[in-house]
């Protein structure tokens, strides 16, 4: 049984030192085919040693390696064809959109002149993107038209809350927008869901207060945030700080869907809602005759100007489907037209007829882009060419 037990062993290690699913199969196949067969036969011999002697059944010795070979040779090809007739075995990767290459024909055929595109916008924001009547304005809209009139497209709009914005991609949204503009932050977590070209405008998000509204009342301080932005997630931990530190419980209002809800109770004032976290040019250019507090100095705030410990630099963004590296270079050129030429520049138009009569300041310029960042095309995000 010597040869036969060393040519099964040989066989196995050889099966898994190989890398496809079949051959590693193919080693199972052998282990268990052979150690079967090399019980069943040492049985055997056994048993006729018992009942003919030791002699008589020498002549079994190369008959059984016969047998055990050719059970192991079975134990070879018969998971090797079920291998081949079965599906490809796919190694696990991250949650997300599946990748394509980077040889898509970039906006030449994904806004092709020929095409209805169809642009997401939020189209409840003053200023931003507003509905009415059937018609829209905002300087998101005014971004979108731009590129019509670049490519030719028809363009047709699709008002989108915060959360449905991020879903466009995620295989199970249905009727799917191709573009999405609405003030959309590019991130690195977004990046890994969907390509992203910018930016195109630069903000600064922070805690505020209403400022004609007590901060507590009967105790309580009352704010309200989005589940699943990142305003939700500073408003958490402003309750565990300031439940913490001051003692005081805050409230959260989490039943909204999209931002345009939590403004709405931020700015009424028979509501109780004081505090909010967002983009400082969204929250003013909705309410741009109410005072706002910064909530970190209470100071109230006619520009959030530069970048503070206590804000981050927002960077909106043109989203589209993952998978388009040229695209994100093209939108990246057009965007760059979009915002070059100083005051003369489209860009400067469209803040100046959306957002400066809003009390949205531009002190220093400091909202305007002096240049989009092309690197958002490359890795990590599926946009880039990975």
């Amino acid at each position: 049984m010597g040869p036969a037990l060393g040519l099964v062993a040989v066989l196995v290690v050889v099966g898994f030192t190989l890398s496809n699913s079949g051959s590693r199969l193919a080693a199972v196949g052998i282990a268990v085919t052979g150690f079967c067969s090399i019980v069943f036969i040492a049985a055997y011999r056994v048993r006729l040693a018992h009942e003919v002697g030791t002699a008589s059944i020498a002549r079994w010795r190369w008959p059984s390696l016969g047998v055990t070979v050719a059970l192991v040779v079975a134990g070879v090809f018969v998971p090797q064809a079920i291998a081949v007739d079965s599906p490809p075995h796919e190694e696990s990767s991250p949650a997300g959109p599946i990748i394509v290459g980077s040889s898509d024909d970039g906006a030449a055929s994904y806004l092709a002149a020929d095409k209805t595109v169809v642009i997401g916008i939020n189209g409840n924001l003053p200023g931003w993107s507003l509905e009415s009547n059937g018609t829209y304005s905002g300087f998101d809209v005014d971004l979108a038209n731009f590129l019509k009139q670049k490519y030719g497209f028809t363009l047709r709009f699709k008002k989108l809350t915060q959360q449905e914005r991020q879903k466009q991609w995620d295989g199970v949204t249905k009727d799917p927008a191709d573009l999405v503009i609405s003030a959309f932050s590019i991130t690195e977590d977004r990046r890994a869901a969907f390509g992203m070209a910018g930016p195109y405008y630069i903000d600064m998000s922070t805690m505020l207060i209403s400022g004609p509204k007590p901060e507590e009342v009967n105790g309580k301080s009352y704010g309200c945030a989005v589940p699943g932005t990142t305003g939700y997630t500073a408003m958490v931990n402003l309750k565990t700080r300031k439940e913490r530190e001051f003692r005081t419980p805050l409230v959260i209002d989490e039943s909204q869907i999209d931002l345009a809800g939590c403004l709405a109770k931020f700015f009424a004032i028979d509501d109780d809602t004081a505090f909010i976290f967002s983009d400082w040019s969204i929250i003013r250019a909705s309410k741009p005759e109410v005072s706002i507090v910064r909530y970190e100095d209470k100071s109230p705030l006619l520009d959030i100007g530069p970048a503070s410990s206590s804000s981050s630099t927002e960077r909106y963004g043109i989203a589209f489907r993952p998978g388009h590296p040229q695209l994100c270079r093209d939108l990246t050129k057009a965007i760059d037209e979009f915002i070059a030429g100083g005051g003369a520049s489209a860009w400067t138009k469209a803040y100046n007829a959306n957002l400066k009569d809003r009390s949205v300041l531009n002190t220093d310029d400091w909202h305007h882009p002096k240049v989009t960042e092309e690197r958002f095309c490359g890795l990590p995000g599926p946009g880039g060419s990975d």
